[in-house]
């Protein structure tokens, strides 16, 4: 496939499509991770990014999903999920970004492997 700013839009237009997202106030968002997918699909099938399948833009917009997903990074409301941390004395509530709480999710070796099958098939051996 093409260059990966190619891949990155795609991916973004069909999470943008699927999610029924018209406007551009959460591009960032879905731009950070579009890149996090597709970085983390590159590394995982030891693939330069000129390299990158058009058959895995499928898995990388799911990847983006549930990384989106996750903690309710695009739904309209809080669940409460992205507290990071209660201080009682003198109050204090501190929550995670949504870069912290995409970057926590992909961090977690399970992730990926949730995806191992798809990528399987085009991982080279290093």
């Amino acid at each position: 496939m093409a260059a990966i700013d190619e891949v990155k839009n795609v991916v973004i237009e069909k999470i943008k499509e699927l999610r029924g997202i018209e406007d551009a106030t959460q591009d960032t968002l879905l731009d950070f991770s579009a890149i996090s997918a597709i970085n983390a699909i590159l590394n995982y099938c030891h693939l330069e990014e000129d390299e990158f399948p058009y058959r895995l833009i499928e898995v990388a917009v799911n990847m983006s999903l549930d990384l989106l997903n996750e903690g309710g990074l695009l739904a309209d409301s809080s669940t409460g999920d992205d507290v990071k941390s209660i201080k009682e004395g003198d109050m204090q509530i501190t929550r995670a970004t949504a870069i912290e709480k995409i970057t926590a999710r992909k961090a977690n070796p399970a992730f990926i492997r949730l995806y191992s099958n798809q990528l399987n098939s085009f991982r080279k051996l290093a």
